[in-house]
């Protein structure tokens, strides 16, 4: 799409294929060759400085208004590299293929505006949050959920309607803008991809109990001729209707088999240290991968953990726990519906390591108070 957008100025995944792919890693993609030039390595290392000066501002933004003694605790810098201890996260930054890629940057952005105290809200707000959730939906058609429930999330924790709306119609015309593009390239005015049909029966199908996980160094691409030999239609979006309509059917007919392929999907890509639908790495780098993913794993289940204990016990950071699971569900759904390789979780990372600082800042506040309340409160003479 890359190429086909640098030469015609419209995105052809393929000969007659126009609405397969959402545009952002494309656009960026596009942009870094037309500025640098077209060689892969250098686009690669722009794509990777860009990431980390990205990374960096979160990490400012983050930190910016702690206390200095707070800023230089070993605690705080250790949760903010944290991610950066994750292979998934290293490869992201060097993935120029995949759109997680991407939108792991703009969604660690999300995770950092979303949980970070404001002392002052404006419009501003409200279209800088609305930006970075629009540029994720335009990663990946399945962040729509994810960009819908941040914006919720938003107001959930800030508590402003008016920031929540405007980021709601932010979203809402980069939607719209996106949809007329499809109309007016593939013939579709839809907010998604052509290809999504055909994912979505990638995991919806009678063998695919048998087929996942797929074998290491392998993914479920391998199926793709047997699954859409009897795909056949006048265009994309014929065959992408028709293979929504299998999955559908396979979907009402073993409901059963459906709800406990989801609990396996969340399974793999969420707490498993077996890498799913990547290429199989030399036995060294095996061991690091899975550290990797030990470091990855422990994140999303303390953070979870952290988040549960705050919502039961009415902690302080409850506000933040209710948009961090409404984030972690919404991002995971299309994956439990559709199928889930490891990559899919990779972008929560960094969203756990922020929460989870924002727990600990949150607590450390309060203890600091309560302490602070204690020393000045006033000391009681008994009268006799």
């Amino acid at each position: 799409t890359t190429k086909s957008l640098l030469e015609t100025g419209v995105m052809e995944a393929m000969p007659g294929v126009y609405g397969a792919r959402m545009p952002f890693a494309t656009v960026v993609v596009s942009a870094i060759a037309k500025v640098f030039g077209p060689d892969y390595q250098m686009v690669s290392f722009i794509k990777v400085a860009l990431v980390c000066v990205f990374l960096c501002l979160i990490a400012r933004y983050l930190t910016k208004d702690l206390p200095r003694n707070i800023q230089t605790k070993p605690w705080v810098t250790l949760i903010l590299i944290s991610p950066l201890l994750c292979t998934a996260t290293l490869a992201n930054i060097a993935n120029l293929q995949v759109e997680e890629g991407y939108a792991f940057v703009l969604i660690a952005a999300v995770a950092a505006v979303l949980f970070k105290p404001v002392s002052q809200h404006n419009v501003l707000n409200g279209v800088v949050f609305g930006l970075l959730v629009s540029m994720t939906f335009l990663t990946k058609s399945s962040y729509l959920p994810l960009s819908v429930a941040a914006i919720l999330g938003y107001f959930i924790v800030h508590k402003q309607m008016r920031g929540a709306v405007v980021a709601t119609l932010v979203l809402a015309a980069t939607m719209l803008l996106w949809a007329s593009y499809q109309h007016a390239t593939s013939g579709r005015f839809t907010i998604g991809t052509s290809f999504d049909g055909v994912n979505l029966l990638k995991g919806n199908n009678p063998k695919f109990g048998e087929r996942y996980p797929p074998p290491p160094g392998l993914n479920l691409d391998l199926y793709d001729e047997e699954l859409t030999r009897t795909l056949k239609g006048p265009g994309e979006w014929a065959i992408n209707d028709e293979a929504i309509a299998q999955a559908k059917e396979y979907m009402l007919k073993h409901p059963l088999e459906t709800v406990a392929s989801a609990f396996k999907k969340v399974y793999y890509s969420t707490l498993s240290l077996q890498k799913i639908g990547s290429s199989k790495p030399s036995p060294t780098m095996e061991v690091v991968e899975t550290l990797g993913l030990l470091i990855a794993r422990l994140l999303f289940i303390i953070s979870v953990g952290m988040a549960l204990v705050n919502i039961v016990i009415g902690g302080s950071s409850r506000r933040e726990a209710w948009a961090y699971l409404l984030i972690i569900a919404a991002c995971l759904l299309p994956y439990a519906v559709g199928f889930a390789y490891t990559r899919h979780s990779s972008v929560l990372i960094f969203p756990s390591s922020i929460f989870i600082l924002t727990c600990l800042l949150r607590h450390r506040q309060g203890a600091v108070g309560r302490s602070a309340s204690a020393t000045t409160s006033p000391t009681l003479t008994p009268k006799f």
